[in-house]
């Protein structure tokens, strides 16, 4: 497979940016994880990436190309419209085949930060608050509740 060179830049500097967690709701340590990325998400820690290399080409992940656009997928990922953050939510919700329930929220992205056609990825990242739930339903609400009391920042 020829590898595909992405047309990026960088920047430094504080981004404000959708995101989307999963959350585990057959166990209860109230923690948000990353979606194909073993991370647990800490209420209040700024997490750090600590190898980012510059993106140079698509070839592992073919079928997450738009939000892992090269062989280097180090950092935090997040979308630049909340629009697709919703839309990949329920995608992977549906993917994931509902073991888990997709949560979408804002990030604060900072340090080196890369930016791809639909989305940022970037060296440090935390959660600045969280929005909303797939499934939105009466029985998972409570959950979405306690997440908010947990990692939502004024």
């Amino acid at each position: 497979m020829e590898k595909k060179k992405l047309e990026h830049s960088v920047r430094w500097g504080e981004l404000i940016v959708p995101r989307v967690w999963s959350y585990n709701f057959h166990h209860d340590l109230n923690r948000l994880e990353s979606l194909f990325f073993d991370l647990e998400w800490e209420p209040g820690k700024i997490h750090r990436c600590k190898d980012m290399r510059d993106p140079l080409s698509i070839d592992e992940y073919p079928e997450l190309a738009e939000i892992l656009p090269a062989d280097d997928v180090e950092g935090f990922y997040a979308w630049k419209e909340y629009d697709d953050a919703l839309e990949y939510a329920i995608d992977t919700e549906t993917y994931l085949n509902y073991q888990k329930i997709m949560v979408i929220g804002w990030i604060e992205m900072f340090g080196n930060v890369y930016e791809h056609a639909k989305a940022y990825r970037g060296e440090y990242a935390t959660v600045r608050n969280l929005v909303t739930i797939f499934p939105n339903t009466v029985k998972f609400r409570p959950i979405l509740r306690k997440l908010k009391l947990l990692y939502d920042r004024a």
